[in-house]
């Protein structure tokens, strides 16, 4: 079965950490057999460049910029992923601009069904109050984005981690993993996380809910879970479930982990506003955590993130 993306495409800015992206991104587009996309936008001149204007007129310098940036990304794509596709199958472009702004257009433009770029920024201050390009695409698009991390060899994505809550969202983002297992020969395993009220199992706490209860309802849970993957028709791929309890990042990494998987597959609800930008979200959590690739399914829902999660156990499938 083809992957679930038509049209596939990727972001680079020549550094290292691109590398990775550009060979996910070519990897997904031979599995899908379609075309790859790569982009890179030249943002504005410098203070150090201004004395251009003085010997070339704006169309000149432009037109100088953008020779020289496509030289260098046909020498990019050359060098890195070359060898996974022809030719005839990449198409290359170069965008004046600011970067995520750009990267939504062409998107736009090529009705892009999956976004490809590199590690998020982990500077203490540039990452949590401007973030980098990938922390704005994630926020900001409204298509799957994979953030590929630095790794060695491209992605196989043989074990898939998908974590799923009672949410239409996350029906969607369990199914994209599995045509992704299906694709590419590789097994999903579906976890959820109970989250618990601070306070659950503390005898002071005003509504105690004791060890008994918590194991009745993390069993209520895994029959949903075991009965959602039933209901899809997943069961051929769906190799594990997997119930918890805790917080719902540290769970989702715990088990990335502990299951050795390739590809986190998870959707983001769109959160806007204040709350937002200082806080994020659990998928921004997991990006920050985990050492593998992490595609976001996005939701223009604004008023809640998966694995917000109470906890009672929604009906049985």
């Amino acid at each position: 079965m083809p992957l679930p993306f038509r049209t596939v495409i990727a972001t680079t800015d020549f550094s290292e950490k691109s590398v990775f992206a550009l060979r996910a991104a070519a990897k997904l587009a031979v599995t899908r057999a379609t075309d790859l996309t790569i982009i890179h936008v030249v943002e504005d001149l410098s203070e150090g460049s201004a004395w251009l204007l003085l010997v070339e007129t704006p169309a000149e310098i432009q037109a100088d910029l953008e020779r020289n940036a496509m030289e260098q990304l046909e020498a990019f794509y050359q060098k890195h992923v070359a060898t996974f596709l022809p030719a005839d199958r990449i198409h290359l472009r170069v965008r004046f601009g600011e970067a995520v702004d750009e990267i939504l257009a062409v998107a736009d433009e090529t009705d892009a069904e999956l976004i490809v770029t590199g590690s998020l920024g982990h500077g203490p201050v540039l990452s949590i109050f401007l973030g980098s390009t990938a922390n704005q695409l994630v926020r900001q698009s409204t298509r799957p984005v994979l953030v590929v991390p630095e790794t060695k060899t491209p992605p196989n994505f043989d074990t898939i981690l998908a974590p799923v809550d009672p949410s239409e969202l996350s029906r969607k983002s369990l199914a994209q993993a599995t045509q992704l297992a299906r694709a590419s020969g590789g097994k999903v395993v579906a976890m959820n996380v109970l989250m618990a009220p601070g306070g659950v199992g503390d005898p002071a706490f005003p509504v105690y809910i004791g060890p008994d209860s918590l194991d009745k309802l993390r069993r209520e849970r895994e029959g949903w879970l075991d009965g959602l993957v039933a209901e899809m028709g997943y069961e051929d791929v769906v190799s594990d479930t997997t119930v918890l309890s805790g917080d719902v990042a540290s769970g989702i990494t715990m088990v990335a982990d502990q299951v050795g998987a390739d590809l986190i597959v998870m959707g983001s609800h769109g959160r806007r506003g204040l709350r937002r930008f200082l806080l994020g979200n659990t998928a921004e959590r997991i990006l920050r955590r985990v050492p593998c690739p992490v595609l976001i399914i996005q939701s223009p829902d604004d008023t809640a993130s998966v694995g917000d999660l109470t906890m009672s156990a929604p009906e049985p499938a």
